[in-house]
């Protein structure tokens, strides 16, 4: 496609195993690229990333598109810069939803279609036994081509507590978690509890894809959010929905996108789509702006957050699989003190499949 015709943007949209490879060969050619989020399967990956856009100044989106809705940002100077909320010691991020594709139980193996070329699906890699699930979105299931709940859930809950609050990267990530619920083919945890450590304040991840919500079930985007916990009270934050709750037992107080009356009641969920692309547009709107103003501004999205959140859910899953506590050191690109997590900051590629992050030149 490179060598076919020249190209402005090159968007990246496939399941997260094939990210890397193909918006690196686009940023060599000079083409700025919107990356679906998480940006790697490893953190090597997401290095080579972010140095090949540094390298070749090109600009990539991460689309990690809750940065671009003014709804967040409204809640944010409402709450946590005017000090209402006081002071922030503890954000408990959280999801109660299944993953795109996951199903309990066994699904046989099946024959390729004629239509797929799954060798080159696979690409860098495992190749496992084909299941006629993976291409609809089924390979979520699977964490030889994916990061698991966190990876495609808590990527966005966290990297909006990060963009809110002005983190960067964690001093240290640990977990803990299992398949708790049921035989199942999948391999990614249906449980899982995640904490990212910064100075005087924790970021935890919770996923549970198994037994009932905690949170009434009025709609789907209310099972998934963060709530940030103050001195002051408790901001909780939905995918539509911000709801303040003083510490001193005053009144809730917020407001939901889908209100009719702009507050918390009448809400009109069948307006949920044009809301969703609303933001979507808006952040491929700040895309294109930062490359008409390239070298002057970057876009909100940028790689290198985009690099960071990501990484955060990869050491997740390394912290579970490894059953410690992890403090990667971004300046040398180690897990300080953990020879092991190191080498496995990169996944192995099958064949002869090149990992960009192994290379001398990146």
């Amino acid at each position: 496609m490179l060598e076919a015709e020249p190209l402005d943007v090159v968007i990246v949209a496939t399941p997260d195993h094939w990210h890397a490879l193909p918006a690196i060969e686009a940023m060599k050619a000079g083409i700025d690229v919107y990356l679906e989020k998480p940006v790697s399967v490893d953190v090597r990956e997401g290095e080579a990333l972010l140095s090949t856009a540094r390298e070749y100044k090109c600009i990539v989106q991460v689309n990690t598109q809750r940065r671009s809705n003014p709804f967040y940002s409204e809640m944010a100077e409402k709450y946590l810069r005017s000090g209402r909320l006081g002071k922030v010691g503890l954000v408990e991020c959280f999801s109660y939803l299944s993953l795109e594709g996951w199903q309990a139980g066994s699904i046989p193996d099946a024959d390729v279609p004629d239509h797929l070329d799954y060798e080159l699906w696979a690409g860098p890699a495992p190749k496992l036994p084909y299941k006629g699930i993976l291409e609809d979105r089924g390979w979520r299931s699977f964490m030889e081509y994916g990061n698991g709940v966190i990876g495609n859930l808590g990527v966005h809950t966290l990297d909006k507590v990060r963009w809110l609050l002005d983190l960067g990267w964690p001093e240290s990530v640990s977990s803990t978690g299992s398949r708790f619920h049921e035989e199942s083919f999948s391999n990614v945890p249906d449980t899982m509890d995640c904490v990212l450590r910064y100075p005087d304040l924790n970021v935890s991840w919770k996923h549970r894809m198994w037994g009932v919500s905690p949170i009434p079930q009025r709609h789907w985007s209310d099972q998934w959010g963060a709530r940030f916990i103050g001195s002051e009270g408790t901001l909780t934050v939905t995918m539509f929905e911000y709801v303040f709750t003083p510490a001193n037992g005053g009144s809730r107080e917020g407001i939901h996108m889908l209100s009719q009356s702009g507050d918390l009641e009448n809400i009109e969920f069948d307006r949920l789509m044009s809301a969703y692309l609303d933001t979507e547009n808006r952040h491929v709107l700040d895309f294109l702006a930062s490359r008409e103003a390239r070298g002057s501004r970057l876009p909100i999205a940028d790689i290198e957050q985009g690099h960071i959140s990501s990484a955060c859910c990869i050491l997740g899953n390394l912290s579970l699989d490894l059953g410690r506590p992890l403090a990667y050191d971004p300046f040398t690109r180690s897990i300080t003190g953990d020879e092991e997590a190191t080498r496995r900051l990169a996944r192995p590629y099958r064949g002869n499949w090149i990992h960009p992050g192994l290379k001398e030149d990146v």
